[in-house]
């Protein structure tokens, strides 16, 4: 709701309110009539009406301040002084009610004025706590956008790191075995499709992700044969749920990237599911450990992951690493 349309509201309600409020001493000290009370309220409910339409144009032209404020008492003023005759003339005849005379001037305009003050504050309160609301309205939308701009960064250096170690395995393969490199440039094709369609979206369905990856596995299966062994194990309920694209396959990736395997001493990679104490549905990507002598230790790939898990969920990914084993869990989102 805007300002304009809270302050209307405010007005409607409130100008009820200071009828009541305005009229009420005269009733108990001066013993007028209930029908003329009744109409003096309705009388005064008009005027202090009048009184939150003025403030509220006076909005529209003046920023809250001491101008503003000033230019509302002055206008309150010159309205009073027209009311002040129908004050003298009709209400005082209407409600057959004698006033003093010092009390003819003073006491309508004591009231007004006290009555404009009240008006200003609670105008003032509702556009300031609009202007909070835009504000903050704002904040959240610039958030929004720099965690996109974020993610579009991250996703950007992970891009040339995986199609530099696609390319490397492609020229050991054409060297190798022809065959074998047509059908890993087969299903490096079909991957790429996928890599740029999942690269406008920052998350994926686990089960998209988990097509991915396996799709990663069998190129590299192509490669390195009976070096390397893959267990697979996610409950269906789980796949439904959402993961940042390519979290799992860039896991993976890294396996493959820092370790050394042979037939007699294979990779083994597990992907598995699980829920913890907290009821968090969480991905676990584990793979043995037998580091190159001479990796790059960069960490661009992990890090890269970890801060788009931190910008998507506000979470970090649960690492442990030892001597025989590498583990990351993931936790999905629902």
């Amino acid at each position: 709701m805007s300002s304009q349309k809270r302050l209307y509201k405010a007005a409607l309600l409130s100008s009820p309110v200071m009828g009541i409020y305005g009229v009420t001493p005269m009733y108990i000290f001066m013993l007028a009539p209930l029908d003329s009370f009744l109409f003096g309220c309705l009388f005064l409910t008009c005027i202090f009406f009048c009184f939150w339409i003025a403030n509220i144009l006076i909005l529209r032209f003046q920023e809250i301040g001491w101008k503003r404020n000033m230019i509302s008492y002055g206008v309150i003023f010159t309205m009073m002084i027209g009311f002040n005759f129908l004050f003298q003339y009709k209400i005082k005849y209407l409600l057959a009610v004698e006033i003093p005379p010092k009390s003819d001037f003073i006491y309508p305009f004591l009231n007004s004025f006290a009555m404009n003050t009240i008006i200003l504050i609670i105008s003032h309160a509702i556009v300031l706590q609009e202007r909070k609301r835009s504000s903050d309205n704002k904040v959240i939308q610039l958030e929004d956008k720099n965690k996109e701009a974020q993610q579009e960064l991250l996703m950007q250096q992970f891009q040339p790191h995986f199609l530099f170690n696609a390319l490397s395995t492609l020229k050991s393969l054409i060297r190798k075995d022809a065959d074998e490199a047509e059908e890993y440039i087969l299903k490096l094709s079909d991957f790429l499709r996928f890599s740029i369609q999942a690269h406008k979206e920052s998350t994926v369905t686990l089960k998209q992700e988990l097509k991915f990856a396996t799709e990663y596995l069998e190129m590299q299966q192509i490669r390195f044969v009976d070096s390397i062994t893959c267990k697979i194990d996610v409950s269906e309920e789980f796949l439904s749920h959402k993961i940042p694209v390519f979290a799992i396959q860039s896991l993976v990736e890294n396996a493959f990237k820092h370790n050394t395997f042979s037939k007699e001493n294979p990779l083994q990679i597990s992907i598995l599911s699980k829920r913890d104490e907290f009821e968090n549905n969480i991905i676990t990507v584990w793979n043995t450990k037998s580091l190159k002598r001479q990796t790059e230790k960069s960490g661009t790939g992990l890090t890269s992951l970890n801060q788009r898990f931190e910008l998507l969920t506000g979470k970090s990914i649960e690492i442990t690493d030892n001597e025989e084993s590498f583990c990351v869990n993931l936790v999905l989102i629902a």
